[in-house]
C-alpha cells in the first residue's frame, strides 16, 4: 500500500512538472506567456515542485520508519488539517517563486516540514503546539510587516492559518484528554 502511495504521488508530481512547463512553451517568435516575467504555467511547476520536495524525502522515511499512522490519517480533522497545512506551504512557496522573498520559502518549508513529521510519525505532542506558535508567529510577522500581498494571497492565507491554528488547539485538546495519564502521547 505505502508502495502505490509513493509511486501514485510520484506519478502525480512528475504530471503536474509536464503540465506546468507545457504552459510556458513560446507562443510566437520567442515570446511568452506572461504572470509578472514567469509562464503561465509557474503555479503548476510550483505545485509540482513542492509534490517531489514532499513525496521523496518523506515516503521513503514513512517507508521505513515502520510506524502506523493510518488511524491518524483517516481522522478527517487530521486530514483538515494538512490540506490547509499544505495549502499555505503552497502559497508561501508560490509568493516565493513569484517575488523572490525568501522569508517565504522558509515559511513555506516550514508548514510542509511539519506535514512531513506528521507523515513519519514524530511525536504529536511536540507538534500540535510548535505548530500552534509557528503559525501564531506568521501571523504577528505578517502585521509587523505591514500585511504585505493582502491584494493577492494575504488575506485568504492568513484565513487558512487562523483555521489551522483552531484545529490544531482542537487536536491537541482532543490528545490531552484522551489519554488515562492526562498527557498527549502518554505511555499506558
Amino acid at each position: 500500500m505505502r508502495r502505490k502511495l509513493f509511486a501514485a504521488t510520484a506519478v502525480l508530481a512528475v504530471g503536474l512538472l509536464v503540465a506546468g512547463t507545457a504552459g510556458s512553451v513560446p507562443i510566437q517568435s520567442g515570446e511568452q506567456a506572461s504572470s509578472h516575467g514567469h509562464g503561465g504555467g509557474s503555479w503548476l511547476v510550483t505545485a509540482a515542485g513542492v509534490l517531489l520536495l514532499a513525496a521523496f524525502p518523506v515516503g521513503p522515511a514513512y517507508w521505513f520508519s515502520g510506524r502506523n499512522t493510518s488511524e491518524r490519517t483517516k481522522d478527517p480533522v487530521h486530514l483538515l488539517t494538512i490540506v490547509l497545512l499544505l495549502i499555505t506551504g503552497i502559497v508561501h512557496l508560490y509568493i516565493y517563486v513569484a517575488h523572490g522573498e525568501t522569508i517565504m520559502l522558509l515559511a513555506g518549508l516550514g508548514f510542509l516540514g511539519g506535514v512531513g513529521l506528521f507523515a513519519v510519525g514524530f511525536a504529536q505532542r511536540y507538534l500540535y503546539p510548535i505548530g500552534i506558535v509557528y503559525t501564531l508567529a506568521q501571523l504577528v510577522l505578517w502585521f509587523q510587516a505591514g500585511m504585505p500581498h493582502l491584494d493577492s494571497y494575504g488575506l485568504a492565507d492568513k484565513v487558512v492559518q487562523v483555521a489551522i491554528i483552531g484545529l490544531l488547539g482542537y487536536l491537541y485538546v482532543r490528545e490531552y484528554r484522551s489519554t488515562p495519564s492526562g498527557g498527549p502521547n502518554a505511555p499506558q
